[in-house]
């Protein structure tokens, strides 16, 4: 952030603009008693004067000379500008004049105007002339022509030998040239003859800091500030000196006196975000710093502030978009490389973050931050070698460095060194005062269910951290996880003891109660949670969550939102998800609505731009949709998911070629994207294009990180020509690089059509995880194995006892064979996903074998009303009409599934209806 002395604002001048004096005195006694109040340095008073003599006489060249002088030493460049050219065209003396316009045009940053406009010029007045130098060599600095500048600053000296902004761009050359202590020696015969000089005292503080003297650079500071409290630099280094120290209450003490004289200066807004942030009040800081980004969309200092600010919420795009621009305008800056190094590990993009990251590694003495950050990055990538390599340099940078220690443990944990890694775990835990290792020994104790040595380590932890949540909510999911509810739910609890609105445990809670069939009791927690913290945007997206799963209609579900986007208008979380809601219920038009109105309050949001474009696509409004995803591609140059978008819209209008460019432009930003190849094989392969589909498969393969994604694509390809054999070969290779339940479900349907059932019977023994059993149980459904299938269906809802879709097929089962227990899971089944139309379907099928029809009907029309274009639901609707003796209302129907003709199946059926009417 550039700041300047002239960005300085007295908030006694903009309260004194506005008043009109009524006095009767003469036009000559008011400008002289301007004059005095000038000379007394009491500012608001000339401002006062000289306002009522504009008002009396408005051509008067001198008072508003006089006043746009005033305005310009408060910081006031464009009110000044005005009154200055104001009194230049009414004939008042150009030599007064033009020194102060240069200044103006240099303080906008038009350093060229400043010297088009005055180079060679020449003024009569001695000082006048040196002051335009000065400005002229301030000029030449920043358009880096030295030879120019240093002319400049001679001729001022030549014709005022004392002046003392010359002589303080002497000192400045000196300190550039290297000799700061000679460039400290003549700054105290500058300010040995200017004692009351304010900027000669910060210059002293700026060079004192170059000397490592910090406290006597802060004494110079004050010095200055005392000399002239307007004196923005000084402010603005001081409040630095004290941030680096993180004496946060001193911060809060010298920013209160810079409010008392810039309450509304860029400065000031800068330094209330930066103080917000380091408290913790991140609303505040964001809230702040938005006008900042808009005012100054390209200062680093302002975009690596916003960038931290979205980072610490996660919000992950906005943060990229901010450090990204800021790492372009200033390259130079470690912490913006640091801060994007972050966010690109986090965005599991770990090239971007080692480009990033690269130049501060390679230093003659890197960082430990970044060596820690560019390991997670090779880690996040795949590469475990120069992981364990960075994080080996990181550990002996700093030996109690727990982070890169406990990284290393872990490393040893992955190459099959289990009992070493945890000794060394155990190690640093009672070495260190933080919990990083303890986190590390709970969860791999965890994974191994190795479930004393997870209480223990979690005892330990409570040690450490005896007022803390964290302790009783990680014993809450040890004693789920070994299928112990009661005990779980008492460490809840005990954690919400600690801190009544714990998030997670509420959370858990609520899902426990859900699994209970207690919605109300879950809805209780969190409007409860909601109530105590309305700005928070988690509690709002459970609630909604919750309220859709206990069927309650869409006023109700999005009002969780409404209310969370109107406690904290900024959050952009309960916008997007507001959003994500209306687009879901095939509500287009309010999605746009909702996306404009955050776009009003937070113009260029990313996520809010995505959210508008992907509402536009699914209205059908296609050529918007592209403005919108190339505007978001413009504002996030390093982002591949702009185009992706733009890849969907024109493959949906059929426009192969710019779906593919824009497809390729996606993997020039991010070459391991797995969906951008993903998307390259499916267009190629639509056209014929074999070859160049296997060739994105392969390219992925190639890539450590993602050749479990590669080896899958190929076996997608495989799968598409009907290449069973190959596609099983291509997906062994896929889990064998990293398990996925996807992939071993293609694995298994590969090898039944390859005909190899001894080895996909082998598969089904190796995987016992509940979706693969779903998968086996779905696949005994449509074989006719109704016995396997319901024997599979049990096995899950055992395992999972909220899963719908088990429990609605294992209803269907039972109610098949006339067992008991059908209705119950059905049921069941709806009130956990009650807007699924299939779910409905089945329990209107169990009422109506029970010959309760009504109910049945009541049912079925509310699965109709959710999925209108199915046919099956439509028929059975029809025959439990016919069954309830409303042949009208079945006739209707079946008419209607009976124009169908070919596009549905079961014209047999609709056919034995019609008989029956």
């Amino acid at each position: 952030m550039i700041f300047s002395q002239s960005a300085w604002v007295l908030a006694a001048l903009g309260l004194s603009l506005g008043l009109a004096g009524c006095s009767g005195e003469s036009q000559g006694n008011l400008l002289e008693s301007a004059r005095k109040h000038i000379e007394k340095k009491d500012t608001k008073g000339a401002v006062i004067e000289l306002k009522n003599l504009l008002q009396k006489n408005p051509d008067d060249a001198e008072g508003r000379y006089l006043l746009g002088k005033l305005m310009l030493d408060a910081g006031e460049d464009a009110a000044a500008s005005v009154e200055l050219q104001k009194a230049q065209d009414l004939g008042f003396d150009p030599d007064r004049v033009a020194p102060l316009l240069a200044r103006i045009a240099l303080s906008k940053g038009d350093a060229q105007k400043v010297v088009s406009t005055y180079a060679g010029k020449t003024l009569k007045l001695p000082e006048a002339q040196a002051d335009l130098q000065v400005t002229l060599a301030k000029a030449y600095i920043t358009l880096k022509k030295p030879v120019e500048a240093d002319a400049a600053v001679k001729a001022a000296l030549s014709v005022s030998p004392n002046h003392l902004g010359a002589r303080l761009l002497e000192v400045r050359r000196l300190a550039g040239q290297k000799d700061v202590s000679g460039a400290l020696a003549l700054l105290d015969k500058v300010i040995e003859s200017a004692p009351a000089d304010s900027e000669a005292r910060q210059l002293r503080g700026e060079l004192l800091l170059v000397t490592g003297q910090e406290d006597a650079a802060m004494a110079a500071f004050r010095e200055a500030i005392d000399r002239n409290p307007n004196n923005g630099a000084a402010h603005t280094s001081l409040i630095w000196l004290l941030m680096g120290r993180k004496d946060l209450a001193a911060v809060e003490a010298q920013l209160q006196v810079l409010r008392k004289v810039a309450p509304q200066s860029l400065e000031t807004i800068f330094f209330t975000a930066s103080l917000a942030f380091e408290k913790g009040d991140v609303k505040t800081a964001y809230e702040t710093v938005q006008p900042l980004v808009r005012n100054l969309p390209d200062d680093p200092m302002v975009l690596q502030l916003a960038g931290a600010i979205e980072l610490s919420k996660g919000q992950l795009m906005q943060a990229q978009t901010h450090l990204a621009r800021a790492l372009q305008v200033a390259p130079d800056r470690p912490r913006t490389r640091l801060l994007l190094g972050q966010v690109y590990v986090k965005s599991g993009e770990p090239t971007k973050a080692i480009k990033a990251l690269q130049p501060l590694v390679e230093a003659a003495a890197p960082p430990r931050e970044a060596l820690v950050l560019m390991a997670q990055a090779y880690r996040v990538g795949g590469e475990s070698a120069k992981s364990e390599q960075l994080f080996k340099q990181a550990a002996a940078l700093d030996e109690k460095d727990a982070r890169s220690r406990t990284a290393l443990a872990l490393a040893q944990m992955a190459k099959g060194q289990t009992e070493q890694g945890f000794e060394a775990l155990r190690t640093i835990s009672s070495s260190d005062p933080g919990v990083a290792a303890d986190l590390a020994l709970i969860n791999g104790h965890l994974r191994r269910q190795e479930y004393d040595g997870a209480f223990k380590a979690i005892e330990q932890l409570e040690r450490k951290q005896p007022k803390s949540p964290l302790g009783p909510y990680l014993r809450g999911r040890a004693e789920l996880q070994r299928s112990k509810a009661k005990e779980a739910r008492a460490a809840f609890e005990n954690a919400l003891r600690l801190d009544p609105t714990h998030f997670p445990s509420i959370a858990t809670l609520a899902s426990l109660d859900v699994g209970d069939d207690k919605f109300d009791q879950a809805r209780q927690r969190l409007e409860a949670f909601v109530k105590a913290r309305p700005g928070d945007p988690q509690g709002a997206l459970l609630l909604s969550s919750l309220r859709a799963k206990s069927g309650a209609g869409p006023a109700e579900v999005q009002d969780a939102l409404v209310q969370a986007i109107k406690a904290n208008p900024s959050e952009v979380v309960p916008r997007v998800a507001l959003i994500n809601s209306m687009l879901e219920r095939k509500d287009f038009k309010g999605g746009i609505a909702a996306a404009q109105e955050g776009l009003n309050l937070l113009p260029d949001n990313p996520e809010l731009l995505d959210a508008l474009g992907r509402a536009q696509f699914l209205s059908g409004d296609q050529n918007q949709a592209i403005t919108t995803f190339t505007r978001l591609a413009s504002l996030q140059p390093a982002s591949a998911q702009p185009y992706l978008r733009l890849a969907d819209v024109h493959r949906v209008r059929k426009d192969l070629p710019a779906a593919r460019a824009a497809l390729r432009k996606a993997l020039d930003i991010k070459p391991d994207s797995v969906e951008a190849r993903q998307g390259l094989m499916a267009l190629e392969l639509g056209v014929g294009n074999r070859k160049e589909a296997l060739a994105a498969a392969r390219a992925l393969q190639r890539q450590p990180a993602n050749m479990a994604a590669g080896f899958a694509l190929e076996g997608d390809l495989e799968w598409s020509g009907k290449n069973w054999a190959a596609a099983a070969g291509a997906y062994r290779q896929s889990l064998a690089k990293q398990p996925s339940v996807d992939v071993a479900i293609k694995l298994h349907s590969a090898l039944l059509r390859a005909g190899q059932a001894d080895a996909a019977a082998k598969l089904e023994s190796q995987w016992t995880s509940a979706p693969f059993v779903f998968y086996l149980g779905d696949l005994a459904l449509k074989k006719g194995q109704y016995e396997l299938a319901r024997q599979r269906f049990t096995t899950v809802v055992q395992a999972k006892p909220d899963n719908a879709a088990a429990l609605n097929n294992l209803a269907w089962l039972l109610n098949r064979e006339n067992k008991p227990g059908a209705l119950e899971m059905a049921q069941k089944a709806v009130k956990l996903a009650p807007q699924e139309p299939a779910f409905l379907d089945t329990l209107a099928e169990i009422h109506a074998s029970k010959r309760d029809f009504a109910k049945a009907l009541q049912i079925q029309l509310s699965a109709v009303d959710a999925a209108p274009d199915v046919p099956l639901y439509r028929l059975h609707l029809a025959s439990y009409y016919l069954s309830s003796n409303d042949k009208a209302k079945a006739r209707v129907e079946l008419d209607r599934l009976a124009a169908l003709g070919d596009k549905f199946s079961g014209q047999a059926e609709v056919k034995a209806l019609q008989a029956r009417l």
